[in-house]
C-alpha cells in the first residue's frame, strides 16, 4: 500500500495582514490575487515591493495590471 502523502494546513487570513512570522517563507508566488487589495498596485511596483522585502524576481508573465510574479528569497 502507498504511503499517503500529507497536505500542508490551509490558512485563511487578510492578504494586508498575513498571520505569518517574518522569513517564515523561501518563495512567494502569487496569482491573480493582489487586483482584490485596495490600491492594487501595478507590475513594477509589486517587483519593487518584493525586492526591497529581500526577494529577488524568479520570473513574471502578463502586463500592467494582470500579471503573475514569482519571488525567491536568495
Amino acid at each position: 500500500m502507498k504511503k499517503k502523502e500529507s497536505l500542508p494546513d490551509l490558512v485563511q487570513g487578510n492578504a494586508l495582514l498575513l498571520p505569518f512570522k517574518d522569513e517564515t517563507f523561501d518563495a512567494v508566488y502569487m496569482v491573480t490575487v493582489l487586483q482584490k487589495i485596495p490600491d492594487y498596485p501595478l507590475k513594477r511596483t509589486t517587483i519593487t515591493m518584493g525586492e526591497a522585502a529581500g526577494f529577488s524576481v524568479d520570473t513574471t508573465e502578463g502586463k500592467l495590471w494582470n500579471y503573475t510574479v514569482r519571488f525567491r528569497k536568495p
